[in-house]
């Protein structure tokens, strides 16, 4: 047997209603989003861009599939992060090691004399 929260059918309507621009008036915009997030700039802000998407997720502001894709963008971006570093390094490294090198073969000419 379906239970009935209002005798009334117009009542019903109404508070659907009423709860539906209570919903609206917690709706995320754009705006709000582009104020609200942390840039992807960093590492930090990026740990607090998944930290706000997190408790949105928790609070019901945004669907699950809404929460999955900020994540995995923000995924994307420490990856893009973690290249950029890891290039940085091995650049730094390969130039420290051709100086070594230089270094060594001008030590062995001298060695040489």
């Amino acid at each position: 047997m379906t239970r009935r929260h209002f005798s009334d059918p117009e009542k019903a309507r109404e508070a659907g209603r009423r709860g539906g621009r209570a919903k609206a008036k917690r709706r995320l915009t754009l705006e709000s989003v582009e104020k609200l997030l942390p840039p992807m700039d960093g590492v930090e802000n990026i740990i607090a861009r998944l930290e706000v998407v997190a408790v949105w997720a928790a609070s019901g502001a945004i669907p699950g599939v809404t929460a999955h894709a900020l994540t995995r963008g923000c995924e994307v971006a420490l990856k893009a992060l973690e290249a950029k570093l890891s290039r940085e390094i091995v650049t730094e490294l390969r130039q420290r090691l051709e100086e070594l090198e230089t270094a060594t073969k001008h030590q062995a000419v001298r060695l040489q004399r």
